[in-house]
C-alpha cells in the first residue's frame, strides 16, 4: 500500500505546497510508503530545504495500484481530481479556494460525494467545521501546521528594525493602510516617518525567516485562508501582529493581538501608530505581546503536526477506505 500526494510544479512559495512535502516526510518516517508526485521528471520544490521522496507523474502511473493505494489530492483541482483512479483523500488546505475551484470546473458532480473519496484532511477547525456541515457522512480530519521554530527563531523587541512586513495578499487594503499612515507621518502626526515596508513575494523560506526576525510589525488582513502558515511564522519570530479577529486565523491568535474589524483601516492604523510610539518610548512594554505570539506559534510544533497526521492516517487506514 502506497500513499501519493500530487503537487503542482510551481516554485511560488505557498504554505499548502509545504504541507504536502511535510506530510510525505512524516508518513515515511513512520513506516508508511509515501511519495510527492510532480508532473515533470526531476522536478522538486527548492524554495525551502527538503529531502522529500519525489517522483514524476510517469513514475506514479507505473507503480500506482488503484486497488490498494491512496492518492491525496489538493482541493484546488475541483472535479478533475476524479481522473485519478482508486481511493482518494482530499487535502483541503483552503476551504475558499477549494470551493472556488468548482466555479471553473467543467466536469459534473461534486468530488466530495464520489464513493472513491474516503476522507478529507484540513488545517483548521474553521475549515473542518464547514466541510463537516456540507458533507456530514465524509470523515474530515484536522491536521496541524508544523512550524520550525528554530528556523523561525524568536527575536526580542529590542532587536527589531523599524520595519513592517506583510504577505502579498489583500494589497488594496494594505496599500490604503500604508497611504493613511504615510499621510499622517508627513504631517508629523505619528512616529512612522522612518519605517520601511516589505511585501513577502517570491522569497525563499530562509529569506522570509530573516525578514520576519528583523521586523517589528506584521500586517495580515486575509480572512480567506485555511490557516495561515506565514502568520504563525511571524509570531514565532516575535513580530507584533496587526490583523482581523475573524475567519480561520482567529483560532491561532493570542488575546493580546492588535485586532481591527475587516475594512476598519483606521483602527488598524491606530494600532500601528501606538506600537511605533511605544517602540520609541518604552519598548520593554511590548515584550509581553511579542512573547504571547511566540507562545501561540509554539503550539503548532513539528511534533504536534506529526501526531495529527499519523492519527488521521491511522483512522483512514483502520476504516479500510
Amino acid at each position: 500500500m502506497r500513499i501519493f500526494y500530487p503537487c503542482y510544479d510551481d516554485q511560488k512559495p505557498t504554505g499548502g505546497q509545504k504541507h504536502t512535502y511535510q506530510h510525505v516526510d512524516i508518513l515515511n518516517e513512520h513506516g508508511l510508503d509515501a511519495f510527492v508526485v510532480h508532473t515533470a521528471p526531476g522536478f522538486r520544490l527548492t524554495w525551502f530545504e527538503n529531502r522529500t521522496r519525489v517522483i514524476s507523474h510517469a513514475e506514479f502511473e507505473a507503480i500506482h495500484d488503484p486497488r490498494g493505494d491512496y492518492v491525496v489530492l489538493p482541493e484546488t483541482m475541483g472535479s478533475t481530481m476524479l481522473r485519478y483512479p482508486g481511493r482518494k483523500v482530499i487535502f483541503n488546505k483552503n476551504l475558499f479556494q477549494g470551493f472556488l475551484a468548482f466555479n471553473h470546473d467543467l466536469a459534473p458532480g461534486d468530488p466530495y460525494h464520489h464513493p472513491e473519496v474516503v476522507a478529507a484532511l484540513t488545517v483548521s477547525e474553521h475549515n473542518a467545521a464547514h466541510l463537516r456541515f456540507a458533507y456530514p457522512s465524509l470523515p474530515v480530519w484536522r491536521v496541524y501546521s508544523g512550524i520550525d521554530t528554530r528556523r523561525f527563531a524568536f527575536h526580542s523587541i529590542r532587536g527589531k528594525k523599524k520595519q513592517i512586513v506583510t504577505p502579498n495578499k489583500t494589497l488594496a487594503h494594505v496599500a490604503t493602510l500604508f497611504h493613511l499612515l504615510r499621510a499622517r507621518a508627513d504631517a508629523g502626526l505619528n512616529a512612522l516617518a522612518g519605517y520601511s515596508w516589505v511585501v513577502l513575494k517570491g522569497q525563499s523560506e530562509e529569506e522570509i525567516a530573516a525578514m520576519l526576525r528583523e521586523s517589528l510589525i506584521f500586517v495580515f488582513f486575509s480572512i480567506d485562508e485555511g490557516l495561515s502558515r506565514v502568520l504563525l511564522e511571524a509570531m514565532a519570530c516575535g513580530c507584533l501582529i496587526v490583523t482581523h479577529w475573524e475567519g480561520p486565523s482567529a483560532e491561532c491568535l493570542p488575546e493580546q493581538v492588535a485586532a481591527a474589524s475587516y475594512g476598519d483601516l483606521i483602527t488598524a492604523a491606530r494600532h500601528i501608530e501606538a506600537i511605533a510610539r511605544t517602540f520609541e518610548t518604552d519598548p520593554a512594554s511590548l515584550d509581553a505581546r511579542s512573547a504571547a505570539g511566540r507562545s501561540m506559534a509554539e503550539r503548532f510544533s513539528l511534533e504536534r503536526q506529526a501526531v495529527s497526521v499519523m492519527d488521521a492516517w491511522q483512522q483512514i487506514l483502520r476504516s479500510g477506505g
